[in-house]
């Protein structure tokens, strides 16, 4: 029998200090999947990190942007206001761009209040060099009417199509024209605000309107536009806000046939 310091073992008893020795230099059966799911956490935080850099010139150019879109609004009317609810990089991932929660535009006058909201928007980087983006706006919007003393009006609307729309930061289509052989505008810098849009209009366009559970239908017929041609965006959104409301209200409110 074996035996250490003269205790005596049963036979087919194995040595306790083999026992220990066969145990060193192991590996738990459960380390190699923790290693492995570290070493991939460690892969994902890395592209996070280099994603996020890459993408921090886009979200501070479209903060900087709703804020100086902001002041040349109320340069024209005090009472109007452009604003956001969160400006981040989303697509992580595998895309870039930037997502922009709540962009509302907003306006006083006199006891009454106007306002229309997109819910989520992306711009998708187009050119650097243009400072251009497509924007991917949702189909529904909403809006809101209200006059003091009386509930506010607030409306869902869904549009159909979705108009395509680009911004950039370099100037409109006639000071940076888009087409060969015209002279090229420089390099626009990575923190300048963008000042130029791009509708691409439809041949048509219906708005579903609702109200209170009550909906109405509109369509409108346009002459169409697809090449992007810039123009500068407006820095007066009085009347545009004010007759959006108004046919709303004129379909769900008042009725008009």
């Amino acid at each position: 029998m074996p035996s250490h310091d003269g205790i005596h073992l049963p036979c087919g008893t194995m040595d306790p200090v083999m026992r220990r020795g066969d145990i060193v230099g192991k590996e738990p059966p459960m380390r190699k999947p923790i290693f492995l799911f570290a070493a991939a956490l460690a892969v994902v935080l890395a592209w996070y990190g280099i994603w996020s850099g890459i993408m921090a010139a886009d979200v501070a150019r479209v903060r900087t942007s709703i804020e100086f879109q902001n002041q040349r609004l109320k340069a024209n009317n005090r009472q109007m206001t452009l604003k956001s609810d969160g400006v981040s990089a989303v697509g992580f991932p595998f895309h870039f761009r930037v997502g922009v929660t709540r962009a509302t535009l907003s306006m006083i006058s006199g006891n009454e209040t106007y306002a229309v909201s997109i819910p989520q928007l992306t711009l998708e980087p187009l050119s650097s060099d243009e400072g251009r983006y497509r924007v991917v706006l949702p189909p529904v919007v909403d809006a809101m009417y209200a006059v003091d003393g009386a509930p506010p009006e607030s409306y869902i609307v869904t549009i159909s199509p979705v108009p395509a729309v680009q911004l950039r930061a370099q100037g409109d289509s006639n000071t940076c024209s888009p087409f060969p052989g015209s002279a090229r505008c420089p390099a626009v810098a990575a923190d300048a605000p963008l000042i130029s849009y791009a509708p691409q209009v439809p041949s048509s366009l219906t708005l579903d309107m609702q109200l209170n559970g009550e909906t109405r239908t509109a369509s409108f017929t346009m002459t169409p536009l697809n090449v992007p041609m810039f123009a500068p965006i407006p820095a007066n959104m009085t009347h545009p806000l004010e007759l959006f409301i108004g046919v709303l209200r004129e379909a769900l409110v008042f009725k008009t046939k």
